[in-house]
């Protein structure tokens, strides 16, 4: 005998699932089109061979190149807290859409050629300067590539291989340099070199002062142009400007005689905060106006 209700339940059961799977493929999202209406014509033709520019957002660009032509564009979308928010980026056939990015109401786009390769800034000046941050993309005719480094334009760029940026240093207390960068690789501001190895604090702490709390056995040079000096000990009292850094392991102060006092910093990770010793000593405890922070 045939058992129908067994057919029966398997008949609902076949036919819940296909409701089932027709309402999910009702739920998928439809591919974002990206609009093309009213594009500005970007003709790398007529830039120079290196270039960079700041971009619009929401604004569609006609890339022209020597064996290709496409769209770019951009949609940036702040959440309501300001502190996160999405993009959406079109470069070619690439498209990347709510890709995560911080801050992003508070970022300044810009398209970037540099020989031969193209390159996307997400650039944050932050109110206080060495805290700004940078999301680079580089784009090739298949894919990107991104990431973040702390560093920000101090001024409006205009030549990519001459960008001045402030970047954040090893110091003794607040501090950051002014440096000028390329892009390097994958796009990341990479600092030109030059003849002298040392990053040179900003105008903006030329006031600070350090003052030595007790005191400590350190290098002495006669000048700042002088590679080596002599191990003297520095009295309690005694005070100083910010002048340089290696950025590695050396942070050099100007003394008020014009010599150049240098101290081996070692970098100590702690919780909730890390600190520097300093020639052996921390350093709220070697200056005065760090313990007092």
């Amino acid at each position: 005998m045939i058992d129908y209700k067994k057919y029966i339940l398997i008949l609902c059961i076949f036919i819940v699932g296909a409701i089932f799977i027709s309402c999910e493929k009702e739920k998928l999202p439809e591919k974002k089109e990206f609009l093309t209406e009213n594009a500005i014509t970007l003709d790398y033709s007529q830039m120079p061979k290196n270039f960079i520019i700041k971009v619009e957002d929401k604004q569609p660009y006609f890339i022209v190149k020597e064996n290709e032509s496409f769209y770019f564009g951009i949609n940036m979308k702040e959440d309501s807290t300001g502190d996160y928010g999405t993009i959406d980026i079109k470069w070619n056939e690439i498209e990347l859409e709510d890709y995560d990015v911080l801050r992003v109401g508070y970022r300044t786009p810009y398209l970037i050629s540099y020989n031969g390769r193209d390159y996307f800034y997400l650039s944050e000046k932050q109110r206080i300067l060495e805290h700004s941050n940078l999301k680079f993309f580089e784009f090739t005719k298949e894919r990107s590539s991104s990431d973040n480094t702390m560093i920000g334009f101090v001024e409006e760029p205009t030549e990519p291989d001459n960008m001045l940026m402030a970047e954040m240093v090893l110091s003794i207390g607040r501090g950051h340099a002014e440096v000028i960068c390329y892009p390097g690789e994958r796009g990341k501001p990479t600092r030109k070199e030059t003849d002298d190895p040392y990053y040179y604090y900003a105008k903006e702490y030329e006031e600070d002062v350090l003052t030595l709390a007790q005191d400590i056995e350190a290098e002495v040079l006669a000048s700042k142009d002088e590679k080596n000096g002599e191990r003297e000990i520095l009295k309690s009292g005694t005070k100083f400007k910010k002048l340089r850094t290696d950025n590695e392991k050396i942070v050099d102060l100007l003394m008020e005689d014009g010599r150049v006092a240098r101290f081996e910093i070692l970098k100590m990770f702690s919780e909730p905060d890390g600190f520097l010793m300093i020639n052996g000593v921390v350093e709220k405890d070697l200056f005065k106006e760090l313990g007092n922070n």
